[in-house]
């Protein structure tokens, strides 16, 4: 299987990003002023569980992967890849609290998975509504489609693409 040039960049965004988690999870603990406090410490996962949850998204969004065996279950490519993005992000937030209970200094807290969860949550929820708000841009004609999109599905015409991925006819949203 090949890897469509147009999510490679996504894929090595996520990867990266991924291993900054880890590396920041390693360290011994983070000093600085204010960043004791539990609302800050729950801010800050829930912001960069977002960044994940968002890069998870497009890269399963361009992704290779053949959902078919899960189309029986789901109607929509963008149910299959909100889902499959949360779950990873899910389980790489458990995976890091697991981590850094074994880093000195620091502690596994099963409200810090709560808002990694509730974080890569919100993030595939922006980059859904992002490429809705850009599908609706490109039906009213403010920006044009580019080739990704013609190259992902060349046979078919936006409006198609955009009633693919809602699940329903295109006159009910209008």
């Amino acid at each position: 299987m090949r890897v469509p040039r147009n999510a490679v960049p996504y894929y090595i965004l996520t990867i990266a990003y991924s291993c900054l988690i880890f590396y920041m999870s390693s360290r011994e603990s983070v000093e600085g002023p204010g960043l004791d406090l539990v609302p800050f410490d729950k801010a800050g996962h829930l912001a960069e569980y977002t960044i994940l949850g968002f890069l998870l998204y497009l890269s399963l969004h361009y992704s290779f992967l053949d959902h078919s065996f899960l189309k029986r279950f789901y109607n929509t490519e963008v149910v299959m890849n909100a889902t499959t993005a949360t779950l990873i992000g899910s389980l790489y937030g458990v995976t890091d609290e697991i981590h850094q209970y074994y880093v000195p200094g620091r502690s596994a807290d099963p409200f810090d998975v709560l808002a990694d969860v509730m974080g890569v949550a919100l993030g595939v929820f922006l980059a859904i509504e992002l490429q809705f708000l850009r599908a609706r841009m490109i039906t009213r004609g403010i920006i044009k489609q580019d080739r990704v999109d013609e190259a992902k599905h060349p046979d078919d015409s936006v409006d198609d693409v955009i009633e693919g991925c809602l699940g329903a006819p295109l006159e009910d949203m209008k």
